[in-house]
């Protein structure tokens, strides 16, 4: 047995002139997440976990939507939107370029090391066997599969999954000395015209 993480960037959020928090999902993100919905109808889920974010609360309820209705839906703090940070001492593992950019990180959205993060991970990879839909944030996602891979720490800047785009992991939490496995990367195949 095993459990299987299935995890979810958000749908498309709404226009807005910045990255406002408050902002929920486009036309096109309730499209995205109900053929999200569609395509995981006959995986017998536990639970559907999200962000608090309202892009993320909106993109499990129209997902949530297409499931039976006794699969719970829950918000949960450890799928906030976090960015990764260079720990003091470990800036040399990202690029210059990479660590300029991430001066513009918003002080609330900062993990240094991944700490938050790992941990999400952590509590998500050690549930029982059963299966989770994880519905987050891009870079939450990316961290996900740079710690299942095994790949150095700034790996995740190079995943960048697409709304709605699903990705799944499988843990063996009987088994810890055992490497989680990615099973699958930002599959969008849902969200084509014919889907």
């Amino acid at each position: 047995m095993a459990t299987m993480l299935y995890l979810v960037r958000h749908a498309e959020q709404a226009e807005t002139p910045d990255e406002d928090p408050t902002v929920g999902i486009s036309a096109l993100g309730r499209d995205q997440s109900r053929r999200l919905g569609r395509r995981l109808a006959h995986v017998p889920f536990d639970g559907v976990h999200h962000s608090p974010l309202l892009r993320a609360e909106q993109t499990a309820t129209e997902t949530a939507a297409q499931l039976p209705p006794d699969v719970p839906v829950t918000a949960s703090e450890l799928l906030r939107d976090r960015t990764p940070m260079p720990e003091p001492g470990s800036e040399g593992e990202y690029t210059a370029a990479a660590r300029a950019w991430l001066t513009g990180v918003p002080a609330d959205e900062r993990d240094p090391g991944g700490r938050e993060i790992s941990a999400a991970l952590a509590h998500f990879a050690g549930q029982p066997d059963g299966h989770h839909l994880l519905i987050t944030h891009a870079f939450v996602v990316g961290w996900f599969v740079r710690a299942a891979l095994g790949a150095p720490v700034a790996a995740w800047l190079g995943l960048s999954p697409a709304n709605a785009g699903l990705t799944v992991l499988r843990c063996r939490p009987e088994h810890p000395e055992q490497p989680i496995q990615l099973i699958g990367y930002n599959d969008v195949g849902h969200l084509s015209s014919g889907a």
